[in-house]
């Protein structure tokens, strides 16, 4: 006597249940296919729903980051590199860790463009000094933020 099987397969999005068994148990893989399907739709519905809120909020991460947010003040084209990146340091910009990236373009956007490596340069060069601090971010970028003590040293300096 030979025995008859039965395959079921269910496909929802990209995953898929496949049930196999004797044919007599049709009515029975039938209803397991269905309680599976509405146990895996609506797990499968809430982790899409926190997938999305996810990407979203990483996209409003990535444009924020990709605005150029400038100081208020005014360089002068006549001063060093390393003066006016210490003049972008004491204003309220530099209170916040800035990489590489971000001192070369408000400085390109103050019309004082130089190379990206003598930014680099400057940057290591006061970092050294204390004048600035510089440490690695969770990404693991260089990045450089104020030293209050030392500001009000160069403050004094200046002016």
């Amino acid at each position: 006597m030979s025995t008859n099987y039965s395959k079921v397969r269910l496909k929802i999005g990209v995953n898929e249940i496949e049930i196999y068994g004797v044919k007599d148990d049709m009515e029975y893989l039938g209803q397991l296919a269905l309680k599976i399907y509405d146990t895996v739709s609506k797990n499968t519905s809430s982790l899409q729903s926190k997938i999305t809120v996810i990407e979203k909020e990483d996209e409003k991460e990535k444009q924020a980051e990709n605005i150029i947010q400038l100081p208020d003040i005014q360089l002068d084209p006549n001063s060093s590199l390393p003066a006016n990146i210490i003049k972008l340091f004491i204003s309220e910009w530099g209170k916040k860790p800035r990489r590489l990236s971000e001192v070369k373009e408000v400085l390109d956007s103050f019309g004082l463009v130089y190379p990206k490596q003598t930014v680099a340069v400057s940057l290591l060069r006061l970092a050294k000094e204390g004048k600035i601090r510089r440490f690695k971010n969770e990404r693991g970028e260089y990045v450089y933020i104020s030293v209050p003590s030392k500001i009000v040293q160069e403050q004094g300096e200046t002016a």
